[in-house]
């Protein structure tokens, strides 16, 4: 018969046995004692001290190397941290207190900068500017680079004097962020590899919005949704280079969805040569110009569900002589629609006729025929495909088949020679060369 003691004593012993094969197995898998459930470094236990007066930057930098070498996450206490010019490791985890851990650009060139990083993840950080000037070589207040895995989540990226955050060949996700106040544009990736951007604001910035480009047409896969972009000027000036909200350029099977975009000088989502587009369920109000534009050489773009409310001209799919084909147009609502766009008196129209307006002819337009589908608001239901004839649009038409007067600019390292050319973003937010 088996009594209370000698249970527990033999259930005591499974346990003794359980424990050890659970060590002999852990022992087996490499790498399981470094495992990042271990916890994270203080930063002010390395000597980054919050709220310091001086520039941090060389301190900031050791524990940046020791945290790649140990393979663990750093943790910011609240507070300010002044630092500049810091070259990020292949492996940073970098996490504070949302909206009390502030980084802080010292000025003389760069905040942070990333060359073939492995995985950079910035959780819950502000990234401070100060609207300083930065080095010609970097194009962003976080300017990353090659980055197989990257995230950003819950951080605050202001004041840069260029782009609020920079990508080159990036895969990962932005997402739950604020970006405001860039002199150029907020969130600015160019050939990205499975990039997500979403849940984020972007507000007041110089140029653009987001902008999903690449150097040649290819596909790029960039998920565009749930954003609030607002308050979108144009100051390098041009006829839709700049101002948009959303820009997708030679970038494929982009997907834009559940935007509410307001207040852009130019255009709320704008597309040129982006194949395999989707355009769908966004809210776009106050577009200085046409709000949806699908242009140039695309092969498949699908502009549907969409609301517009206030623009002057309200969705356009153009360009068919270019090489754009198949378009679809669906679904839309257009209404409250201007006689005036950015830089041109239009003629004035009945905001029920048509989402798309026709305007005069500038002097600068050329005789080549441009073909548009446009979806009319009459009868709610419909849509309505048809030429224009030519003339009808009051901006010239490119010189070459190209919607760009440059592509965007391959950015040098910092570490080049003095004598070497350093190429800053020629167009990277340029528009179409009409």
């Amino acid at each position: 018969m088996l009594n209370r003691r000698k249970f527990l004593a033999r259930t005591a012993g499974f346990a003794v046995l359980g424990l050890s094969l659970g060590k002999a197995a852990a022992g087996s898998l490499p790498g399981i004692d470094n495992a990042s459930i271990r916890g994270s470094i203080n930063a002010a236990d390395l000597g980054v001290r919050p709220g310091a007066l001086d520039d941090q930057s060389k301190a900031f930098a050791r524990l940046l190397r020791d945290a790649n070498d140990r393979d663990m996450p750093v943790f910011l206490p609240p507070g300010t941290y002044v630092v500049s010019n810091l070259s990020l490791p292949s492996r940073v985890r970098l996490s504070g207190v949302p909206g009390a851990s502030r980084i802080v650009y010292g000025g003389n060139g760069h905040l942070l900068m990333a060359e073939q990083a492995g995985h950079i993840e910035f959780t819950g950080l502000v990234f401070d500017g100060t609207n300083r000037w930065m080095g010609d070589y970097a194009q962003g207040l976080l300017d990353l680079r090659r980055v197989a895995h990257l995230v950003i989540d819950n951080c605050q990226i202001s004041g840069s004097g260029k782009s609020g955050l920079a990508l080159e060949h990036a895969s990962g996700r932005i997402e739950r962020s604020e970006i405001s106040g860039a002199a150029d544009a907020g969130i600015y990736s160019v050939e990205a590899a499975g990039l997500e951007i979403s849940g984020n604001t972007v507000s007041d910035c110089a140029n653009g919005g987001i902008l999903v480009h690449r150097w040649q047409a290819a596909e790029d896969g960039t998920i565009v949704s749930g954003n609030r972009v607002e308050r979108i000027q144009a100051r390098s000036g041009g006829t839709g280079q700049n101002g948009n909200g959303i820009n997708a350029f030679r970038a494929g099977n982009v997907v834009i969805s559940g935007n509410i975009v307001s207040n852009c000088a130019f255009s709320a989502v704008r597309a040129n040569s982006a194949s395999n587009l989707h355009i769908t369920g966004n809210t776009c109000s106050r577009s200085g110009e046409t709000a949806l534009y699908s242009e140039f050489s695309f092969e498949g773009a699908i502009v549907s569900n969409n609301i517009v409310d206030g623009a002057a001209n309200g969705i356009s799919i153009v360009n068919f002589n270019e090489g754009g084909r198949m378009g679809v147009c669906s679904g839309n609502i257009v209404r409250n629609l201007s006689t005036s766009g950015p830089y041109l008196q239009m003629r004035p129209v009945s905001a029920s006729a048509s989402a798309l307006r026709r305007i005069p002819r500038s002097p600068a337009t050329s005789s080549r025929m441009r073909r548009s589908t446009a979806c009319t608001s009459a009868g709610g239901r419909s849509c309505a495909m048809w030429s224009l004839p030519p003339t009808s649009f009051a901006r010239p038409e490119p010189a070459s088949p190209s919607p760009w007067s440059r592509a965007p600019g391959r950015r040098s390292s910092p570490t080049m020679s003095s004598t070497a050319p350093k190429t800053a973003r020629s167009s990277a937010t340029a528009g179409p060369s009409r």
